[in-house]
């Protein structure tokens, strides 16, 4: 179940199959200055993430669009050999799990899917239209924190993916980006940060695109639940869930949960909402545990 600190926000999410309704809101209430880095460099920090399913005992043979998220790399720690954990909107990659969202009286048909129907897939999208330059199938297992909106993925083979990364773009390593989390202490200063994502263009089923988007905002402080919240210089489109938050330095201080509705408490109103760091931390402990304990262990 989720918990309190959840009710009043609402994932930013894509329409999709799991259609939602477009979040209105100026959001004009912070204005960025220079303490940031310049926008460019925060661009290509973020990766798409997309969930097909297909029910074959429903007559449904082929793979078709669920959902759209925004991810993130992370380095792994228990592995000899290098290796990434990919951090995203656990809503996205297992709706069914989140009644709240995705209420039954609205979407029947979801009853049907569980986590053996969903295919999760890694996307890298060029800047200016959005185009798929890099796509990878994922490991089927997914790690879901227990109570926030955030899981952990896996590539098939660590080392196939991350050589196909820096294969990209002639072997330079830009697409490469392996970020650090950063100290849960900065959620409760006035720090400025970047929200890093990609935004939903309007369409529907496989034709839904997304672009790069960067959203400058400052952190108002956080919850003793993981949770913190930011006001922003607009509002954050679907498409940006899952995405990092990240401080001047490049250091990943959360993930993009969601935005506080309109109708929302002031003065939290078109907030953003931000899983924060430690959170992630505690869930990737947690995941490196499990994966210690798997048999054949996974590469």
């Amino acid at each position: 179940p989720i918990p309190p600190p959840l009710a009043a926000v609402t994932g930013v999410r894509g329409k999709m199959l799991l259609s939602t309704k477009r979040m209105k809101g100026s959001g004009a209430r912070f204005c960025s200055s220079s303490a940031l880095r310049a926008k460019e460099e925060y661009f290509s920090m973020c990766y798409c993430i997309s969930s097909w399913f297909r029910l074959p005992e429903q007559g449904m043979d082929d793979y078709e669009l669920l959902s759209r998220a925004s991810g993130f790399l992370i380095a792994r720690q228990d592995s000899e050999d290098e290796g990434v954990h990919i951090v995203t909107s656990a809503h996205v990659v297992h709706p069914f799990a989140f009644p709240n969202y995705y209420p039954l009286d609205e979407h029947a048909w979801l009853k049907f899917v569980t986590d053996r129907h969903v295919l999760t897939k890694f996307e890298i999208r060029e800047r200016e239209g959005g185009e798929v330059i890099f796509s990878m199938d994922l490991h089927e297992k997914v790690f879901r924190h227990e109570s926030r909106d955030i899981c952990v993925l896996h590539p098939e083979n660590q080392k196939e993916f991350l050589k196909a990364l820096r294969d990209l773009d002639g072997g330079t390593g830009a697409r490469e980006h392996i970020l650090k989390l950063e100290n849960d202490e900065v959620a409760r200063e006035k720090t400025e940060v970047m929200f890093v994502g990609h935004q939903i263009i309007e369409a529907s089923g496989a034709l839904q695109e997304q672009l790069p988007s960067v959203v400058a905002g400052s952190m108002m402080g956080c919850t003793p639940h993981g949770q913190a919240f930011a006001v922003t210089d607009s509002t954050l489109q679907m498409g940006m869930c899952g995405g990092p938050v990240l401080n001047a330095r490049g250091l990943c201080i959360g993930a993009t949960e969601g935005l506080v509705p309109a109708d929302g408490p002031e003065p939290l109103r078109l907030c953003a909402a931000v899983i924060t760091a430690e959170a992630v931390r505690s869930l990737l402990a947690d995941v490196e545990m499990q994966l210690q304990d798997e048999f054949p262990p996974r590469s």
